[in-house]
């Protein structure tokens, strides 16, 4: 008798096996497309985790420039980032990457503690400054 565990491992792989059946060489997306997604496109380095952790928060103008940091190395930063003034929407879209970006970005006391507002479910943040007016 399997276990559920095998089941769902059996159900994945035949699933995998359709799925593949139905793709044509045509679909797999154009050399240019793969060579532009580096592994650093994709995910954050540790040493880019460590930077965020590590980040200087004396100022404004840190908080702006950690953000800024951030912005480069997040997944769909297109869809995913918005700004107005001092006032930060991201999502991590339940991407991984993003999400050890966000626990980076909690690991920074003085940033989490100064410029964290509010965290949604579904990997939803606002960040801005202590006292801002958010109602923008």
């Amino acid at each position: 008798m399997k276990t559920l565990k095998g089941q769902n491992e059996e159900r994945d792989r035949v699933l995998c096996e359709l799925l593949w059946e139905h793709i044509s060489d045509d679909d797999t997306p154009n050399e240019k497309v793969q060579n532009k997604m580096s592994d650093k496109d994709i995910y954050p380095t540790d040493e880019e985790l460590r930077t965020i952790k590590n980040w200087s928060m004396k100022s404004i103008k840190d908080y702006h420039n950690l953000m800024n940091y951030i912005y480069q190395l997040w997944y769909n930063n297109d869809y995913a980032w918005h700004q107005i003034d001092n006032i930060y929407k991201i999502s991590t879209m339940d991407w991984c990457g993003n999400q050890d970006i966000i626990y980076a970005m909690k690991q920074n006391k003085i940033f989490w503690l100064f410029f964290w507002y509010q965290s949604t479910r579904g990997g939803h943040y606002m960040f801005c400054p202590v006292g801002e007016d958010i109602e923008k």
